[in-house]
């Protein structure tokens, strides 16, 4: 059985940097997306559509990209692993944490 990583990832650069050094080091990605509601939000799942697909085809990525889950902050909170949660409501005890 191959190591897993959780990972928040909206297809921007930095989390596809994080992500790639996971597949390569033949760590399997389990990539999480926050559904805000946000008009971004259909470009950015396109965007991580396009790279799973292209990193089926780069041999030097030897872990699995899995299908993002996808959940609504607060109404989803529960369904994300331990660590996740604490630190999302860590987060929410600060002032002007957005």
């Amino acid at each position: 059985m191959s190591k897993v990583q959780n990972v928040f990832w909206s297809g921007g650069f930095d989390g596809t940097f994080v992500v790639l050094k996971y597949l390569r080091q033949g760590i399997d990605v389990q990539p999480y997306y926050s559904m805000p509601g946000y008009g971004y939000q259909k470009a950015e799942l396109e965007t991580i559509e396009r790279i799973r697909q292209a990193v089926r085809n780069i041999p030097s990525l030897t872990g699995e990209l899995r299908q993002p889950i996808l959940f609504y902050p607060q109404k989803d909170i529960g369904y994300l692993p331990k660590e996740y949660q604490d630190a999302y409501w860590e987060i929410w005890k600060e002032p002007k944490h957005w």
